[in-house]
């Protein structure tokens, strides 16, 4: 876990050494945490977050964590040399004084920060879901690629629509995806998903 300090004049959130990774959920656990102290009661809110639906079948909404005019920062480093650095789990996003969007993360010597975007619009929790393990790691990827097929045609048969999956799952593999399911393996874990929703083959949500 991750530990955390907050600089109520500078509005900035340090994430302190030697941790590199932090989630949008650890972070608004601090949040409220410190929030919640008596000696911050009169302190303005931090942050607000959104996400957690419950949709059924285990499935829920990714998290997005908004900053109210504050920052996430990972505690300076000494260098020569870099540090990378992440936020993960969700979306990070912050606002100014003024509603304005902002960067949400604070500049820090040595180092360097990806903030990862959630691509799907649903996370999964393995084995409660009634997917396996594989099936579920198999539907995390049909959800990822799923932005890139929206507007294809819904003809199941459609050959561009299937080049275009085996495309985006090649680029997946590029940035370190582990798994490359073939058009069989697809069809049947669409067909698994129809199955414990009971929704005919080619529901909203699941037709690549």
């Amino acid at each position: 876990m991750p530990t955390f300090s907050f600089d109520e004049v500078n509005k900035v959130i340090t994430i302190e050494l030697p941790d590199t990774e932090v989630t949008c959920q650890q972070t608004i656990n601090a949040i409220r945490d410190w929030e919640d102290e008596l000696i911050n009661l009169d302190c303005s809110k931090i942050a607000d977050a959104s996400g957690k639906d419950d949709l059924g079948g285990g499935l829920s909404v990714g998290i997005t964590l908004r900053l109210l005019n504050w920052k996430v920062k990972f505690e300076d480093r000494t260098g020569p040399d870099w540090v990378d650095c992440s936020v993960t789990g969700g979306n990070l996003v912050a606002v100014d004084a003024s509603n304005q969007p902002m960067n949400p993360i604070e500049p820090a010597a040595y180092v360097t920060v990806t903030v990862a975007k959630a691509v799907s619009a649903a996370t999964v929790e393995t084995g409660v879901s009634g997917l396996t393990e594989e099936e579920s790691q198999q539907l995390g990827h049909i959800t990822s690629v799923k932005t890139k097929t929206d507007n294809l045609p819904t003809d199941p048969a459609s050959e561009t629509k299937v080049a275009v999956v085996e495309a985006s799952l090649d680029e997946a593999k590029h940035h370190g995806a582990t798994f490359e399911p073939d058009k069989e393996s697809l069809e049947a874990i669409r067909a698994r998903i129809d199955e414990i929703y009971a929704k005919p083959t080619g529901a909203e949500g699941f037709n690549i």
